[in-house]
């Protein structure tokens, strides 16, 4: 991968598409551990996940080994250490533009369904509720690192994205952040999307980024204001060991498996003082 390419096209866009993430050694030591987990798993109930890293949870590793979970200790390790070979936290550093640390790392698996596996939604975003107490720093959102073990496309299971999306809801969540803005549910686009057209929050907006951007967005993201309300664009196809990596501000999405199941391994990076 060419970090430079990477750098430059998340500040643009808020994502990158990284074909052949994982290479072929390595995508036979992922497939192995996460199948084997998947298995270990009741899977009748839809979405299942397995941790393998928390950094919330100072003693993960060690309550393994506590619990004589040795083999699951040992894929942890494995999994950790391949953060290290891929050197993901040199590049999270410097797509962030400052010192990251890991948070988490785990595996999510979606059986096959004709429902998205999450409708267009903006991350770090109080999963729309409408009495907030605490107004999370948006310079503490995450770089995500999905890691796809099964093939994806339109229609099974990728990950689309709004391009710029993320740099809009960055100053709308500064601005709530900081006092400036009233804070109004925005989960879902087409609730996002509403707020960007009250001419408080777009001038507010427009002060800090132009007009041109606002403008692409309202445009690209009209779809949900119309039938059928959704669209083909932006989505990102993908081979088995291909990655989407992005910033979680943006708008995006994960299209509906519907032609087999969906194997997803995540790694999630933050700025080093968001977690201290």
């Amino acid at each position: 991968m060419n970090d430079v390419e990477i750098i430059d096209k998340i500040k643009k866009v808020g994502f990158y598409k990284a074909e052949k993430f994982l290479d072929k050694d390595n995508l036979i030591i992922v497939e192995k551990i996460l199948n084997k987990r998947i298995l270990k798993k009741n899977i009748s109930k839809g979405e299942v996940g397995t941790f393998f890293y928390r950094s919330k949870n100072k003693v993960f590793l060690l309550n393994k080994l506590l619990k004589f979970q040795i083999l699951y200790f040992f894929d942890c390790l494995r999994i950790i250490n391949l953060t290290k070979k891929l050197h993901l936290k040199p590049l999270a550093d410097k797509i962030l533009g400052n010192k990251t640390k890991l948070y988490s790392i785990d595996s999510y698996f979606s059986p096959k369904s004709d429902e998205p596996v999450l409708d267009w939604h903006f991350d770090q975003s109080y999963s729309g509720k409408s009495n907030i107490k605490k107004f999370h720093n948006p310079d503490d959102a995450a770089l995500k690192f999905f890691v796809y073990l099964t093939p994806v496309d339109l229609n099974n299971g990728c990950l689309g994205y709004i391009p710029g999306s993320n740099k809009i809801a960055y100053h709308l969540k500064k601005g709530i952040f900081e006092g400036n803005l009233e804070y109004k549910p925005y989960w879902k686009l087409i609730d996002f999307r509403n707020i960007i057209k009250n001419p408080v929050y777009s001038s507010y907006i427009e002060k800090k980024i132009g007009i041109d951007l606002i403008k692409k967005f309202m445009e690209d993201t009209q779809f949900v204001e119309m039938p059928p309300y959704t669209t083909e664009k932006f989505y990102n196809k993908l081979d088995k060991g291909g990655a989407m990596i992005f910033d979680e501000s943006g708008a995006h999405i994960g299209s509906k498996p519907s032609k087999h199941d969906r194997l997803v391994l995540r790694f999630v990076y933050k700025i080093s003082t968001a977690l201290d």
